[in-house]
């Protein structure tokens, strides 16, 4: 079973030694996420697509971690992309898995984007919003996500991943998004959607 660690951050985070993991928590106001197509596209877009952010009636909150390795091919992603009513204030709670909130996890290889990873939606869980303001917002998820393999690999996804964290999102207009934030482009590449924007293909 696969557990995701706790991140309370809105800022990126630098770790010292021979790797290092650059991590970020946004929420943009009227927006949405992709719609439910983004699991029907090709393989190596699967793991990327469901976290596309599209103007809409919510606020979508995004997570967004890299973990550089002195080994360029061992660097790796994460991505968690929430959204949640409009309305959503501090003390409520929503069913992870309900049809209020929508919620996608991915993570993976940076260097083979789409080649391996795994991706999921909510199984099981809840989603309480801990406070709400023109700083961001602060929540708290418990959840287990069902994961798959884009491309069937056997056994690489077979464990439910399971997320306990408080996130605490800074506010981001819809036009600062990139492809690695999630900014909808049907054309983006692996390659960029698993990468941080000043990260280079060297």
């Amino acid at each position: 079973m696969k557990r995701l660690h706790a991140f309370s951050r809105g800022a990126f985070l630098f770790a010292c030694g021979a790797d290092a993991e650059a991590a970020r928590a946004f929420v943009v106001e009227d927006a949405a996420m992709h719609d439910l197509a983004c699991l029907t596209v090709e393989p190596r877009q699967r793991l990327f697509a469901c976290h596309q952010i599209v103007t809409g009636n919510n606020r979508v909150i995004g997570v967004r971690r890299f973990r550089s390795s002195w080994w360029t091919d061992r660097s790796t992603f994460s991505k968690l992309t929430v959204q949640l009513p409009a309305d959503a204030k501090a003390g409520d709670r929503f069913a992870a898995a309900g049809d209020r909130v929508r919620m996608f996890h991915s993570s993976g290889s940076s260097a083979f984007a789409g080649k391996t990873g795994c991706y999921g939606v909510p199984v099981a869980g809840q989603i309480t919003v801990i406070s709400t303001g023109d700083s961001g917002i602060e929540i708290q998820i418990d959840a287990s996500f069902r994961s798959t393999s884009p491309l069937e690999w056997r056994d690489e996804c077979d464990a439910p991943t399971q997320l306990s964290e408080r996130l605490k999102a800074s506010p981001l207009q819809m036009q600062d998004l990139d492809a690695w934030t999630g900014a909808h482009d049907p054309d983006a590449s692996p390659f960029d959607q698993a990468h941080p924007a000043s990260r280079s293909r060297d």
